[in-house]
This record gives C-alpha cells, sequence and structure tokens, in this order.
C-alpha cells in the first residue's frame, strides 16, 4: 500500500460506526433488554434479546464502541497526515498539525449549531414524545428522560457553539457528549506531535500518556496515534511482524472479541465474556486501535470496508449521526406512540426502525448539503484566514 493513497476502508469504519450508534440509541428505546441483558426488559418469549447481547453479534448495536472508534479515527488520520507530511516536508509538520486543529472547530460546529436550534424549536412545538414510548416499551430507565425540560433558545446556542466542546454539554443532544472528547483529544495529540513527533523520546511520552489517561476515552486516541507512528515511521521490527498475515488475522480477532464486550457489562453469566472481568470502555479503547492496525494489514477486510455502500453513506454519516437521535424522540417515539397496541409489537418496531432510519437519512441529506458543506468550506477559509500555509 503506497503510503499517500487513499484510505478507503476508513470510510467503511466510520460509516459502520454511525450505524453501531444509531441502533443502540433505536434498541434502548424499544427492546432495552438487549442491552441490559435482564430478564425483566426482554420482549421476546425465549430471551433472543440475551442471546444476541450476550455474544458477538452484538456488535450490530454496539454504539458505545462506535463512538470510540470515531475517536481513535480522528486521532489515526491526524497522526497518519503528520508523519506522512514529515517524511517529505521536515518544516511544514507542525503547520499541518495547526491547520488541523484550527479547522477541526469550525467544521465541527455550524451543523450542531443547526440542530440544537431544531431541538429547541422541536420542544417548543411539543414534539418530543420519547417519555410516553418510553412508559409503552418499558425503557423509561433509558429513553423517557431526554428533552425533557423547557428549552431556552440561547442555552441550546450555548451548548452547540462552546459547552459541547468545551465541557461535554449535550442537554439538547444527547450523542454530542463525544464532541469534547474529540475537540480536546485531538488537541493532545497535536500537542505531543508537535512536541516530540520528531525525537525517539515520542515512544516513553506514548507510554506516560497511555497510563495517565488509561481510565479516559483519550486513550483510544492516544494508542491510535501509536499505530500511525507505527505504521509510518516503517520501523524494521514492525515490518517483519506485519508480514505474518496470520498473526494480523489474530490480532483483528482478538481485537473483535474485546471489542463486543457487552457494553452494560452486567448479567453476563454463562457468556464467552464472563471470565473477564467488566472493564468495558478499557477494553474498547485498547481494541479499536488493535483493530485498525490489523486492518491496515489486511486486504480482505479492507475490501468489505471500501465498498462503495459505506462510501455513499460516510458522506452523510456526521450529519446523521447529529439528527438520529432527535428524530427517535420525536418521529419515531410519535409513531410508536400513535400504532402501540394496533399490530403484533415486533412488527411495530420494524416498521419503526425503518422509518426512523429513513427519516434520519433524508434530514442528514439534508443538512449535508446545506449546512455541512458549506460549513467545510468555510472551516478551510477561516483555517488559511488564521493559519498560512508554508
Amino acid at each position: 500500500m503506497e503510503q499517500q493513497e487513499k484510505l478507503g476502508f476508513i470510510e467503511g469504519v466510520k460509516a459502520l460506526a454511525t450505524i453501531m450508534v444509531f441502533n443502540i440509541h433505536f434498541l434502548n428505546a424499544y427492546y432495552c433488554g438487549i442491552y441490559t441483558l435482564s430478564p425483566e426488559h426482554f420482549h421476546t418469549a425465549h430471551g433472543v434479546e440475551w442471546y444476541i447481547g450476550a455474544t458477538p453479534l452484538n456488535i450490530v448495536y454496539a454504539g458505545k464502541l462506535g463512538a470510540r472508534i470515531f475517536l481513535a479515527v480522528s486521532a489515526f488520520l491526524l497522526a497518519r497526515k503528520y508523519f506522512l507530511q514529515k517524511s517529505t516536508d521536515y518544516r511544514g509538520v507542525n503547520t499541518v498539525l495547526a491547520r488541523a486543529s484550527v479547522k477541526r472547530y469550525f467544521r465541527l460546529v455550524l451543523p450542531i449549531l443547526v440542530v440544537n436550534i431544531g431541538v429547541f424549536i422541536a420542544m417548543r412545538l411539543g414534539c418530543f414524545h420519547n417519555d410516553h414510548a418510553a412508559v409503552l416499551a418499558d425503557s423509561v430507565d433509558f429513553f423517557s428522560s431526554y428533552n425533557q425540560f423547557t428549552p431556552n433558545l440561547l442555552s441550546a446556542i450555548k451548548e452547540a457553539v462552546w459547552g459541547c466542546f468545551l465541557t461535554g454539554a449535550n442537554q439538547y443532544n444527547g450523542p454530542i457528549w463525544f464532541i469534547q472528547y474529540e475537540f480536546w483529544g485531538c488537541l493532545l495529540v497535536a500537542g505531543i506531535l508537535a512536541v516530540t513527533g520528531q525525537e525517539k523520546a515520542r515512544y516513553p511520552v506514548y507510554i506516560i500518556a497511555s497510563v495517565i489517561l488509561i481510565r479516559t476515552d483519550f486513550l483510544g486516541m492516544i494508542l491510535s496515534m501509536v499505530v500511525a507512528d507505527l505504521i509510518y515511521t516503517k520501523h524494521s521490527y514492525i515490518a517483519v511482524f506485519v508480514k505474518q498475515k496470520w498473526l494480523m488475522r489474530l490480532l483483528f480477532i482478538v481485537g473483535f472479541f474485546f471489542a463486543t464486550y457487552p457494553s452494560y457489562g452486567e448479567n453476563l453469566q454463562g457468556s464467552i465474556y464472563a471470565i473477564f472481568p467488566p472493564k468495558v470502555l478499557f477494553y474498547y479503547n485498547v481494541a479499536i486501535p488493535t483493530m485498525l492496525f490489523a486492518i491496515y494489514h489486511l486486504s480482505l477486510v479492507q475490501r468489505f470496508l471500501s465498498a462503495r455502500v459505506w462510501a455513499t453513506f460516510n458522506r452523510i454519516s456526521y450529519s446523521f449521526y447529529l439528527v438520529h437521535f432527535p428524530i427517535l424522540c420525536t418521529v419515531s417515539a410519535s409513531f410508536f406512540v400513535s400504532m402501540y397496541g394496533k399490530m403484533n409489537y415486533h412488527v411495530l418496531v420494524a416498521m419503526n426502525y425503518l422509518l426512523t432510519m429513513w427519516a434520519s437519512g433524508c434530514v442528514a441529506y439534508l443538512l449535508t448539503k446545506l449546512v455541512d458543506r458549506p460549513g467545510q468550506k468555510l472551516a478551510e477559509y477561516v483555517t488559511d484566514k488564521l493559519v498560512a500555509n508554508n
């Protein structure tokens, strides 16, 4: 693989991560037993939820994993850009980091602001019915409390413009909690590379940073930076290691196993995960970089992830991530409440899934076309003004 080649499989990784996040929110609303693995939450007579949630099949709704995949991929791509630039332009590498750091804020903020204003309007109009839907679906603990407060336009704007970036504020749109980690984590990665990226001393820095941040979601970002370093600085011992395809497959399988550790971390008796302590987020933050490294060296997995369907969906994936939860609490919840008791529960939820996915996709397409793409151009313009290219 040539160093300058576009990593098509990354689009597949991000697309699948977005779908995982959508699925966990949808299933927590209507089949929360698949998350808790508690019989009192099951809607199926034979406890099918347990057989999905307590096995690797839970990858289809591994939303906690999906959110951390976004963080890991951002750190990996930032570090990749740095190491590729370092190999061709020694003097320009810190400019690359500065531009990427500045651009990130302006790239993210405009769609978040528009969606938050939309949420405010929907709340004022009384469109959020997740509290009623949660009672009917027996998911009160996981779905009822969102957006059940008196909205304020100024607070919605503050959350979008700086609150979610600085403190993780997510009162209006729950899933944007990860923006704080995305923002600060990429600044952390850029800072480490700017200070130590040209020195051998960066390896002890990687270790120290990983130990200090082991209990946070920054760990996955640090380790993903290390993965980019190992791949693009071409260490001889790494080259020998990656030639052993069976080792790469084994690395992928082990990473996948821990990536599918049930995200609730409880009620695992009798499952294949029961022998391991419930260190869920630690497993995810280590498994994701491990799998990224393995996938980079496994052409078969890359071909699957590089399929056109994933690339097409990835064009709207950021907007889809931002809008899917408000739509779940409004359109989906309203449909569920209005149709509850009029048909079989499972048929209703299946129809609701298709409706929610379709509605989220339509709104995401419009948000991408009308807001996100102009926002990307604005981010490029502002970055050019603030950080000059060498």
